[in-house]
């Protein structure tokens, strides 16, 4: 994403539609910057996932966002 990063693109993406539920996954440690702090308590992420993942555990975070969606108005 030549210009974007994922952190961008998340933003981007709550911004045009706020209702979609969001999974940052990444092997980078987002917790001390600034921006993932910010974005974590502006519900621009929903969820995040450190790798490596096991399928069990990306299923159990995939299936809690989409519950999520489904209890909003």
């Amino acid at each position: 994403m030549p210009g974007l990063n994922g952190l961008e693109l998340l933003k981007k993406v709550k911004t045009s539609n706020p209702k979609v539920r969001t999974i940052l996954m990444s092997a980078y440690n987002f917790e001390e910057e600034e921006l993932y702090q910010e974005y974590m308590i502006e519900t621009v992420i929903n969820s995040t996932i450190a790798k490596p993942v096991t399928m069990n555990r990306l299923y159990q975070i995939v299936r809690k966002e989409l519950d999520a969606s489904l209890k909003r108005p």
